[in-house]
This record gives C-alpha cells, structure tokens and sequence, in this order.
C-alpha cells in the first residue's frame, strides 16, 4: 500500500469502478493511532504483473479526514521518510 496526506494506493482483488466512495479503517504504526474516513476511487489499474494474485492497483483520494487525523497522518508521513532515509544510508 502507499499512503500521501492526499489518499490511499493499494492492490485488490477485484475491480473498484471510479467514482465508488469506500469507508477506509487505518491504523498507523507504530503509534498504533486509529483513523476512519471516506476515501472517492479515483483511479483502477489492472497490473498482474506486479501482483498476480490482487491484480487492481486502486488509488484514492480522501474526502472527509478530520484535522486531528490528517495531523497525525502527516507526522506518519514524515517518520518513514526519516526511516527510508535511514535505512539508505547504512
């Protein structure tokens, strides 16, 4: 999965047409902080080669995060990149 301030990537099973609205449950770790939020399908991909078994690459775009959540979501954010960065270096 990928994660921006903006909407969530991830593979499925199955096709989500655009436009669909999903009701998304995260919980973002370390800090195991739980946020819920309506999310618009924005986009759908068939790519089998890079996941034979969920092939639809699904992008979304956020509708309604709260402050608070979008707070803690951007801090998330930063602490991969910090980690990924890291990780580079060794």
């Amino acid at each position: 999965a990928s994660l921006s301030i903006d909407g969530l990537g991830f593979f499925a099973a199955h096709e989500i047409a655009i436009g669909v609205t999903l009701y998304i449950k995260m919980i973002l770790h370390p800090q195991f902080y739980g946020m819920i939020c309506l999310a618009k399908v924005v986009d759908c991909n068939y790519l089998p080669e890079q996941n034979a078994s969920k092939p639809y690459r699904i992008s979304t775009q956020f509708l309604n995060i709260e402050e608070k959540d979008a707070q803690h979501l951007n801090k998330h954010i930063f602490q991969l990149q910090i980690h990924k960065r890291n990780k580079l270096k060794e």
